[in-house]
Parts: C-alpha cells; structure tokens; sequence
C-alpha cells in the first residue's frame, strides 16, 4: 500500500508540475494575444471615421509606426518638442529612437513630411492604412490628379 501511495505522489508530483507548466504556457499566449489586440485597429466604419476639415484624420488617433488608423487615442510621444503616437510601448520606443518612423513621403510632392505635422487621411484602397501629406491643398492636388 506505500508503494501506491508513493506511486500515486510521484504521479501526482509530475502532473502538478505539467499543470504548473501548461498554466505558464497559458499566461504567456493570454500576454502575447493581449499585445496583438493592443496593436490591432478597430475596424473603420463611416460612423467612427474622426474626420477633422477637408477628410483629415485626428492624428492622436493614428499610430505613426504602423501607419494605421486605430479608432482610439494613442499613446502620445514627444520628441524634440512635437507629439507623435504609437499604439504599444514598442512603437513608442520605436519613435523616440528611430528618426524614420516620423517621417513619411507625401504621395503627391514626394518631399519628406513630418508625421506630426503631416495632413493625415485614410488610404482609400483599404481605409485603415493612413497617408500623410504637407498640406490639405497637397491632398487636393492629388485627388485632382486621379490618383
């Protein structure tokens, strides 16, 4: 009778720890799924579009890193003095070290923009991605062009 008892602790032992295992396994995919949410838009619709004058989006509701309009405030980020937005701590550390990721091309002058003070739209083609132009008459400019 010892010896099934012995047997049984040693048992009971091992699939203690195997749950100890699985319940760390599962913490980490609930933190990894968590962080996936965090960094996922909510999905635009033209109820929830924020448009300010002339179509452009709220940049506080824009992370600069993914070029994505999220559908919430983000996180603010000042550099230099101007305000930029990421929507995890990753892409706020990815905006203060990263000179590039406040910067963007506007599609129609091709000159180099400041995304903190770049004129912010959704990109038609799939309305959660954003571009950013020097001016709301850059934007006119390129929806004149057809482009």
């Amino acid at each position: 009778m010892t010896r099934i008892v012995a047997g049984n602790s040693a048992r009971s032992a091992a699939a203690t720890a195997g749950c100890r295992r699985s319940s760390r396994y599962a913490a980490l995919a609930l933190l990894l799924g968590l962080s996936l949410v965090a960094c996922s838009p909510d999905e635009p619709t033209p109820a929830n579009w924020p448009f300010a004058a002339e179509g452009a989006l709220e940049p506080r509701q824009v992370c600069f890193v993914n070029d994505t309009y999220m559908g919430q405030p983000q996180i603010p980020v000042e550099v230099d003095g101007k305000t930029y937005y990421g929507c995890c701590a990753g892409c706020a550390k990815v905006l203060r070290s990263d000179p590039t990721s406040r910067q963007a091309i506007d599609p129609q002058s091709h000159r180099t923009v400041d995304k903190a003070s770049a004129f912010i739209v959704l990109d038609p083609r799939d309305r959660k991605h954003v571009w950013y132009f020097e001016s709301p008459a850059t934007y006119r400019a390129y929806q004149d062009a057809g482009s």
